[in-house]
Order: structure tokens, then sequence, then C-alpha cells
């Protein structure tokens, strides 16, 4: 009533303001405007039309409220006289106009359930839990709640919010944006035994582990099935060695994921969610920066030069790629730990080799085998929630 009061004598005010905003027709006492009275007029005119609208949309509005919390007293009223199927149709229909009213819309879900578990409709009442937690997010049922205690299907109605809880804290959002770190572990596989000087042993190959950092985002299509799509910045390294070279190389690329996420609910009570993703990886190379050492051939000592073979390199790298991995949600953002899988289907040799450096050939005596770096990445995450499902729904 206060509202409507309110309203009332704004519509009043705004009224009064047009009346005196009224064209006066005298100018001095020499009698009616003839040139600008009517301009002034139909000015006045359009003001006055769009204040008194502006007046009346807020005025429905507070309508719009005030006619849901009376839609929710008529309702309580019902409830309390024991008429619980009458209760559960009024609230049916209230709702198609008080949904965007976060906060008549979560009593009006709340006494709904309540009147279904006494009902015992289970089913519906599940269902408009978790339409009152989707809606109103902070909304919090009490055991000791007065509306609640006593009353008839008290234990089904508590007992379903908790254990709608456990299934919201498995339900990590319809949209997820994050940043993940971890160790790139390289595995190597080579073809070929060249080698330049004859009394050279045959190479013996090695990795070095390096790192992986980057962001990545992840939208929910269906139920507990995701598009993950992720950038990062890797290095990683690959290493020679004989009895007189010692050849090093790093690796600096961009690798772009994007794979389809299948999530796990492991019982009612557990809020561990494991998953795993199969995508594709394109890993454009940036540089490849070696450095070379040859000694203890009798024959020659050269000290350590470090050259850039990334025009020597084949700089786009495709990767089938899998991942297995847990996550768990704290308020709204959601951690994880994961291994990923790269598998390789280009060599980091071109077709072609082209030798920019005759140094390798010449002076040390050092030509490439073909090498394929596949790799393991074990990683850590943090995903914030951007955006949670309406839709997407636990409880049809």
């Amino acid at each position: 009533m206060a509202t409507e009061y309110r309203d009332r004598r704004t519509t009043e005010y705004l009224r009064e303001m047009m009346d005196r905003m009224e064209p006066n027709y005298s100018y001095l006492g020499f009698g009616p405007a003839r040139s600008n009275d009517r301009s002034f007029m139909d000015q006045c005119a359009s003001l006055r039309s769009i204040t008194l609208l502006y007046a009346l949309v807020l005025t429905l509005g507070s309508y719009a409220q005030s006619t849901c919390a009376q839609r929710y007293d008529d309702a309580k009223r019902l409830y309390d006289g024991g008429y619980r199927e009458e209760c559960i149709t009024a609230i049916t229909l209230a709702l198609d106009s008080c949904m965007q009213d976060r906060e008549q819309a979560g009593r009006l879900l709340f006494l709904k359930a309540l009147a279904e578990a006494g009902e015992d409709s289970l089913a519906t009442m599940h269902g408009d839990l978790e339409q009152l937690f989707r809606t109103d997010r902070g909304y919090v049922i009490r055991a000791y709640d007065p509306l609640m205690k006593g009353k008839a299907g008290e234990a089904d109605l508590y007992g379903g919010w908790e254990i709608l809880q456990g299934n919201l804290r498995k339900d990590h959002g319809r949209l997820r944006a994050g940043i993940q770190i971890g160790i790139r572990n390289p595995l190597i596989s080579v073809e070929g035994d060249r080698k330049v000087f004859e009394t050279d042993d045959a190479y013996r190959y090695g990795t070095e582990v390096g790192y992986d950092a980057g962001v990545l985002l992840e939208h929910d299509v269906a139920h507990n099935l995701a598009i993950r799509a992720s950038g990062s910045y890797s290095v990683q390294g690959w290493t020679a060695r004989n009895n007189a070279i010692r050849y090093d190389e790093t690796l600096t690329s961009v690798p772009l994921f994007l794979g389809l996420k299948k999530m796990f609910w492991l019982g009612e009570r557990s809020t561990w969610v494991p998953y795993f993703i199969l995508g594709a990886t394109y890993a454009p190379i940036i540089q490849a920066k070696a450095n070379i050492e040859r000694s203890g051939d009798g024959v020659r000592f050269l000290a350590p030069k470090t050259l850039d073979r990334t025009a020597e390199r084949e700089t786009s790298q495709l990767m089938g790629s899998g991942v297995v991995g847990v996550s768990y949600k704290v308020g709204h953002t959601v951690l994880f730990a994961e291994a990923q899988y790269d598998h390789a289907f280009t060599p980091l040799m071109l077709d072609d080799p082209k030798y920019s450096e005759t140094e390798l050939l010449i002076r040390y005596y050092y030509v490439d085998n073909v090498v394929t770096l596949s790799s393991v990445v074990c990683r850590v995450g943090v995903q914030y929630v951007v955006k949670y499902h309406r839709k997407n729904r636990i409880n049809p």
C-alpha cells in the first residue's frame, strides 16, 4: 500500500508540474500570441505525454511487485488451511508472471515444494527445489524454519535439499573460464641412424622436461558434456649424444586445443567429478633454439655454439590429444588436476632438410635424424563459473 501511495503521489506531482508549464497566451497585456503558440503547445503536450507514460510504467511495476507478494499471501492462506493442492495450483499460476522477481519467486517455489512434499509428490518437489536454487543461489533452507517445522513432508523436503546441494556442487555451471599450469614431459621417437664422421658412435637420444601454462574456456552443451578450448605457452627439449657431440634443442610452441569433455557423477554424496576429454591440438613452433658442442674425438675441439633452427623445423605440429582428470567445486570456482597425452602426427624435421648453418656439417660433423616429439602434461588449474545453468536440469 505504501508503494502504491508513493507512486500515486509521484504521478500527481508530475501532473501538477505539467499544469504549471501550460503556456500563457498573453504577452505583457498585448493579447494572445499569434506566431509560436501552437508549436509551444505541441511541445508541451508531447513532454506531458512522455512524463505521464513514465509515471504509468513506475506504477505498473510497483503493482506487479505487490501482486506477487499478494499472491504469496493468498497461497500461504490456502496452505495453512490445509488446501495443499489448491495452494500448488495458485503458485503455478503465479509463477508465470513472478519469476523475474527473484525474492518473491524464491518464496513461492519454497512454499510450492513444501506443499508437494506434504502431498507425496516427491519428483515434482525435487524439480521445484532445483528451480528454486537456480533462481536464487543464495537461498538457504534451515531445519528449524517455522514455515516447515512440524509440517507434513518436512523430512522429505529437507532430505531432498541436502541431496540437491551435493548435486549442485557437482554441477560446475554452464560456462567456465580459467587458467592452468603444468609440467610437460616429451616422448621422443627417432627414425634413421645417419652420421657424418665415420668414427662417431650412434646417437643416444633423450628429452628435457619443460612446462606448459595457459588459459581455457569450457561450455556445457548437454548434461555432463562440454566443449573445451584452450591455448597455452609451452617449452620442452630433446637431446642427442655420442662420443664426441652434445646436441641440445629447446622448442617453444603455442598449443591450441579443442576437445569434447565428458564428466561423471559418483553417487549422491560425493562432490568429486572425474572426466575425460578427447580432442586435437595444433601446436605451432615459434622458436627452435639449439646448442652444440664437439670434443673428445681426437680430431678437434669446438666450443659450444647456439643456433636458431626454427627455419629448419616443421613448425605446424598436429597432435591427437586425450585427457583424464578430476575436478572439485569450491564456491563459484572449480579446482582441477589432470594428465594429458599428446600424440604427434608430424615430425620435427622437414621432408627436404635445409641447413642454414653449414657449421653443423662441416665443422661439428652433425646431421639430424627424423625426430617426432609426443608428450605427457601433468597440470593443475582453476576455473571461475561465469554462467550457471537455467534449463539444463538435474531433476526433470
